[in-house]
């Protein structure tokens, strides 16, 4: 990466943005910041509204197109919790070939109008058991009742299974009214036990995940971001002194 792009990037002055042609204009509807956090390239999860005066833009779903990973993307959560303080970022590799890795995708990009950014989690199953994990992805409210399919077919089939391990990131089995809504397993199976309409592997941020799951109440902790990873290792530690710190 090139000095000056690096530079601006670390500045929080580089953004990727959805437009729409009006009466012969382009009209910014939406931005996402980018930004260089353990050596990766991160485009950040799109908010309503243009960049700020003075910001390098580049088209969103030229950045999509060109530089994620379509073989094993890598998304990323970014979780917080006020009290008892918790912060960090959970980095999750998906299965894009699957229609839930792709919706996990979009709802970590904004590309589709909707996302993870500004979700709460919404409590933990078999809390401090061999089998916990934590739910989140209601985008549409806080009570665990929405959180809608973006794809009207996911699916359950033999891509979904997958040894139980922590990390695990699966889907719901309901209808598709909350089909959005996802589990992360915090422990380790029992040799053959077996994941089913999962999708995804926590790479990094598992302690982030059991932090969630040891809340007293799990509920008030929230993934304020989220987004996608661009380019992976980019420059490798030369950068790290330069990164926004999670």
């Amino acid at each position: 990466m090139a000095a000056d792009v690096r530079g601006a990037v670390v500045a929080g002055s580089v953004f990727a943005i959805q437009t729409r042609n009006l009466d012969g204009e382009k009209e910014t509807l939406r931005c996402g910041r980018l930004s260089l956090s353990r050596g990766h390239l991160l485009l950040h999860c799109l908010a309503e509204g243009p960049p700020p005066p003075g910001s390098i833009t580049i088209e969103h779903k030229e950045v999509l197109s060109e530089l994620v990973d379509r073989e094993g993307t890598l998304v990323f959560l970014e979780v917080e919790n006020a009290e008892p303080r918790l912060k960090g970022r959970v980095y999750i590799r998906l299965s894009p070939d699957t229609g839930r890795g792709r919706q996990f995708t979009w709802l970590c990009t904004g590309q589709r109008g909707v996302s993870y950014a500004n979700t709460r989690f919404l409590g933990v199953l078999d809390k401090g058991g061999p089998k916990e994990r934590i739910i989140a992805g209601d985008y549409e409210g806080t009570d665990g009742a929405g959180g809608a399919s973006l794809i009207p077919w996911l699916g359950w089939g033999r891509e979904y299974r997958r040894e139980w391990r922590a990390g695990v990131v699966r889907g719901w089995w309901g209808g598709i009214h909350r089909a959005a809504q996802f589990f992360i397993t915090t422990q380790h199976g029992n040799p053959g036990q077996t994941v089913h309409f999962a999708f995804g592997q926590v790479e990094n941020g598992l302690e982030v995940v059991r932090g969630v799951a040891a809340l007293p109440d799990p509920s008030q902790a929230r993934v304020v971001d989220c987004g996608v990873v661009l380019v992976e290792e980019v420059e490798g530690a030369a950068v790290r002194g330069e990164e926004d710190g999670v």
